[in-house]
């Protein structure tokens, strides 16, 4: 009875490599270090694009009644309304600004 073909895609182990045939190496796209490079290059990219927490870090130093500082603080609660120092953050600006209010609703 012979034996069902095999479904991989992998060569079988016998078929086809005579015994004392020189296995040539696996060519690589590219080599490890250009691999890392590019991985370093990439991570910097996203750091730079993306400076969430330089600009929390910013948002703590400015005036918290500027309009734009809120405005950035809005886009963090919406985004993440479960951080809780954004949470605290934006009640502070909002009461602040004589929103009491709001930073009270805010915060319970």
């Amino acid at each position: 009875m012979a034996q069902p073909a095999s479904k991989s895609a992998a060569p079988d182990p016998g078929a086809g490599v005579r015994p004392g045939a020189r296995v040539r190496p696996r060519l690589r796209l590219i080599s490890p270090a250009t691999t890392l490079a590019l991985a370093v290059v990439i991570a910097a990219a996203l750091a730079v694009l993306f400076p969430k927490q330089a600009l929390l870090d910013r948002v703590l130093k400015a005036r918290r009644d500027d309009p734009l500082t809120v405005q950035y603080l809005v886009n963090l609660h919406r985004k993440d309304p479960a951080n809780v120092d954004t949470t605290l953050m934006l009640a502070s600006a909002r009461f602040s600004q004589g929103e009491g209010g709001e930073a009270l609703r805010m915060i319970t």
